[in-house]
């Protein structure tokens, strides 16, 4: 009998065998699952090429921004701390790594939009001279790089870490007289209150056996800064609660301030109780270290004790992440960080034809404005009151007298505005020079070319004289006392055509008691400048 052999039936499982042994290997994804499984490897590998080669490209294109930035970490121990602020956003990322891995980068259109924008806004900020502005710009231009190339979803993912960036950027000077200002009134209520004998002006306060300054190093705004950019990644690793995190920021801006007070209070007590030996010069120095180090362990044991998570878990750990199944080709996420980089880079090409243009007219000579009203042009005399603008294209100190007043006319004049070269800027000081410092800030007003206008008005002291200085700006064709307004006023002449040429103007006058009495002397001298806007409209060209 013949019996036909058939052959038995096919066993999926065996149809990836051993070439030479014949035995069952371990089943192997085909060519098509492969290029799926690498697809998102593949697309996250591009993505951070793109992002770096971007973000190399954009530190290039707003390198100005990018230099004072990095010189501003090193030389401002006010902000040393933004030097790690990137570090520290790369391992956030890192802690994310896991969450990540099951997502992919979805390139963005909104990533143009963003990009666009915050060149817009660096622009405007370069346009005003103003520093901070343009480095804002720079960080947006950085997060539309970022949303352009990976898109929405991951950017949420990583919110914080991008918000977290915001510290990289040195802001909170213009604080600094405000928190000069609590501190001395914080350190005599305590003085008073412990039955120290104490006199105060401003900033100035002095005990039977000594004299202190609040200096602006005496501020507090180093701690200020450091520790807010602490306490928000403190927060963030440590707490799953928004009540929770708001809470101990809280506790990151009240305790510097509120800390800073206190030392400034120690530093008095201790001086006063060991006859003016201990807590000045070097002794000051390290206590002031060595208070803010205690300071920041106990926030930390205070934060560390209404924790919700363990330190280090990224927040949103655990949550479902759900990606998109399908995955970019290399060359699109490459395009988008492409389009990004163009649409920011035009800003900083389109300022170099712009903006930084150059009068082609001299300034004629700085001299001195008619005054009227019975003020005659005095002598100078030895007063040591020497406003400093280093980089002003001239400046004029003129003395008149009237009656037996004196009042001080400084003017600070600028054909142009560029870089180090403006009418504000932070190397500028009409008081904290030559032995004058201030000792307290205010407002006021008088009348200019017969039109009344705003002025800044600050109380300044040497060897227990006192001075009144008004101050004000002349920017754009336009006076204005407030230093936003003027950066405002220079953008605009600046993008939309006009007179380049700025200048500040201070007038002073002595007092003996009342400030009141300087305020008359300057308001009436004030009124008696006649033509004064058309004085530096000609010593413009305008």
């Amino acid at each position: 009998m013949n019996l036909e052999t058939k052959p038995a039936p096919l066993d999926p499982a065996q149809c990836v065998r051993s070439g030479t042994s014949g035995a069952t290997a371990a089943a192997a994804p085909g060519p098509a699952i492969a290029a799926v499984a690498a697809g998102p490897s593949l697309a996250w590998r591009a993505a951070w090429i793109a992002f770096g080669v971007g973000f190399a490209a954009v530190v290039g294109a707003f390198w100005e921004t990018a230099s004072v930035t990095f010189n501003t970490w090193l030389g401002d121990t006010a902000y040393n701390h933004g030097i790690l602020i990137l570090p520290i956003c790369g391992y956030l990322v890192w802690l994310h790594r896991d969450e990540l891995a099951r997502m992919v980068p979805r390139p963005s259109a909104w990533g143009f939009a963003l990009a666009a924008v915050a060149g817009l806004g660096w622009l405007l900020g370069h346009a005003a001279g103003t520093v901070q502005v343009q480095q804002f710009g720079l960080l947006g231009v950085i997060w539309g790089l970022f949303l352009a190339i990976f898109g929405v979803a991951i950017s949420k993912r990583l919110a914080f870490v991008l918000f977290y960036m915001v510290f990289a950027v040195p802001f909170g000077r213009f604080l600094v007289p405000y928190l000069q200002d609590f501190t001395a009134v914080f350190a005599v209520w305590w003085l008073e209150f412990v039955g120290i004998p104490v006199f105060s002006d401003g900033i100035f306060i002095s005990v039977p056996n000594g004299n202190f300054h609040v200096a602006e190093t005496c501020a507090g705004i180093r701690f200020l800064t450091a520790t807010l950019a602490l306490g928000f990644l403190f927060s963030y690793l440590t707490y799953r609660s928004n009540l929770r995190r708001a809470a101990f920021i809280a506790l990151c801006i009240v305790v510097p301030i509120v800390g800073n007070g206190f030392r400034a209070f120690g530093i008095v007590l201790v001086g006063h109780l060991s006859n003016m030996e201990i807590a000045v010069g070097a002794d000051h120095i390290i206590y002031g270290w060595v208070f803010f180090a205690f300071i920041t362990v106990i926030l930390l044991a205070i934060g560390h004790t209404f924790r919700d998570r363990e330190i280090g878990a990224p927040a949103g750990a655990g949550e479902a992440v759900t990606s998109t199944p399908a995955v970019p080709a290399w060359p699109r996420i490459a395009a988008a960080g492409a389009t990004a980089l163009v649409l920011a880079a035009a800003w900083p090409a389109y300022s170099a034809l712009v903006v930084d243009r150059v009068p082609t007219r001299a300034a004629a000579a700085l001299g001195a404005p008619p005054v009227g009203n019975g003020w005659k042009v005095a002598a100078p005399d030895r007063d040591t009151w020497a406003p400093s603008f280093p980089a002003a294209d001239a400046t004029l100190m003129q003395r008149y007298t009237k009656d037996g007043a004196t009042v001080r006319l400084f003017i600070a004049y600028y054909a142009y505005q560029r870089h180090d070269a403006e009418v504000i800027n932070f190397a500028n000081a009409l008081h904290d020079v030559s032995g004058w410092l201030r000792v307290a800030g205010g407002g006021g007003g008088g009348v200019l070319d017969g039109v009344p206008i705003a002025v800044d008005a600050t109380r300044i002291a040497a060897r227990e004289r006192g001075r009144l200085v008004w101050s004000w700006y002349w920017v754009g064709g336009r006076f204005t006392a407030n230093p936003y307004v003027a950066k405002l006023f220079e953008a605009r002449a600046k993008l939309l055509g006009g007179s380049l040429a700025a200048a500040q103007i201070a007038i002073a006058a002595d007092f003996r008691d009342r400030p009141a009495e300087a305020a008359a002397t300057l308001g009436d001298f004030m009124a008696s400048l006649t033509g004064m806007r058309a004085h530096l409209e000609r010593l413009g060209g305008s």
